[in-house]
């Protein structure tokens, strides 16, 4: 039987045969279990793709002053320095695939497809990054033309569909789905690892909807009230050098240069406004659809969670528990809970401390005509109570009101 594969054999005969199974060649290891900063750039990579590429697309084309050619400005060196955003992208995805391949053992199985992924990053690296040492040279010596213009252009649009690729896709879905493939080599991630329901058609639409309002308010506004603001501080600082200072022990290097650092530190500090943004207009929109969403399956936000504590039991009551005879038998405001309700509902909110003594107090008291009602209707000071069963001489089950001790802040058992 060596060199059989078990899943080539019957059904009914495959369990007879476990105790001749190499075990050794069946199970191999597909991931190192580490923890480091690699986890950033291999599980958020197209976070920072969106964030960091379309912050340089931004700050590029606002900045003509950092890439003048001799002294003057160039609409072919514009296009090219704008599209190098999509090489920023493509550096962010090489990082996280070298990354991965730290996390995963070198052999083919695993790697061949983190491979094709990397070569595919580098050239598409060099198809973004590469027109732009050609039209630096050729705009230098003033012989571009349109051809470089022209290149330019088409380096530029290359690289948005290249930032596009990178921030919709996920990076293990390129050059093929393993997760819906067929092929029984991953089946295994297809039931364990990768294995998450999928979202209905308008929870879906809900979903890309509040992502496209939150990209698109937060790029709209990033655009004029960071980038664009910024631009005019860039073509100021570009360039600028301080006279006349000295200083003991550096010289006058630093002071000299005392623009530029502050230039990169505000280039830093914009970026990192740039981040905060996104998470603002998160919380804009994820509040309102909280709201529409809570009114559309017919709740209110704006109800005081004291009154929802206080009325649970009568809503237990009227949506569980009333029928036509307790109806005519009981006034409506008699509120009966039922043994299970009373002994797995109400711990979960006094055990988890989410109810305090006054809703606890409604929580546990039922108000019925008898006598349980001059002692269920008396002050409840300091302790706990909880829910028994008593029986009137009718035979009809009632709650009434016990006490038990708290010890160390937790209550003692009393059923």
């Amino acid at each position: 039987m060596l060199q059989t594969r078990l899943i080539d054999l019957p059904s009914a005969h495959r369990f007879m045969k476990f105790d001749r199974i190499d075990w050794a060649r069946v199970f191999f290891k597909t991931y190192f279990e580490k923890r480091s900063f690699g986890h950033l750039f291999v599980n958020f990579n197209r976070i920072f793709v969106i964030h960091i590429a379309m912050y340089y697309f931004y700050t590029a084309y606002n900045s003509p002053n950092v890439y003048k050619v001799q002294g003057r400005d160039s609409r072919a060196m514009r296009w090219s320095a704008t599209a190098l955003g999509g090489a920023v992208a493509t550096i962010i995805m090489i990082i996280a695939t070298l990354f991965e391949f730290s996390y995963i053992p070198t052999t083919w199985n695993n790697t061949s497809h983190l491979t094709r992924r990397l070569i595919f990053l580098l050239v598409t690296l060099a198809i973004t990054s590469g027109p732009t040492f050609y039209i630096a040279i050729v705009e230098s010596h003033g012989n571009g033309g349109s051809l470089s213009l022209i290149l330019g252009i088409v380096q530029f649009f290359i690289s948005v569909i290249a930032t596009l690729l990178f921030s919709i896709m996920p990076s293990g879905r390129m050059f093929g789905d393993r997760v819906r493939g067929k092929s029984r080599k991953y089946l295994a991630s297809q039931t364990f690892t990768a294995s998450y329901p999928a979202l209905d058609r308008w929870n879906r639409v809900g979903s890309v909807l509040l992502w496209l309002l939150v990209f698109g308010f937060k790029f709209t506004e990033s655009y004029f009230y960071l980038t664009l603001s910024f631009s005019y501080p860039i073509q100021v600082m570009v360039g600028m050098k301080i006279q006349g200072c000295t200083d003991r022990f550096f010289g006058n290097a630093l002071c000299r240069n005392q623009a530029a650092f502050t230039l990169v530190i505000m280039y830093i500090m914009d970026l990192t406004l740039f981040f905060l943004d996104t998470f603002l207009w998160y919380i804009i929109w994820n509040t309102v659809f909280s709201i529409v969403r809570s009114f559309f399956l017919g709740l209110s936000i704006w109800t005081p969670w004291k009154d929802i504590f206080t009325r649970l039991p009568k809503r237990i009551y009227g949506k569980l528990l009333a029928t036509q005879d307790m109806q005519v038998k009981y006034k409506p405001k008699v509120c009966h809970i039922s043994i299970f309700v009373c002994q797995n509902i109400h711990p979960t909110f006094a055990g988890s401390c989410l109810a305090n003594l006054e809703c606890d107090y409604h929580l546990h008291v039922s108000r019925a005509p008898s006598f349980h009602r001059s002692r269920a209707e008396a002050p409840l000071p300091s302790s706990r109570y909880w829910c028994g069963w008593s029986s009137m001489p009718s035979g009809t089950p009632l709650l009434h009101v016990s006490r038990r001790q708290v010890v160390k802040g937790r209550v003692l058992p009393s059923w």
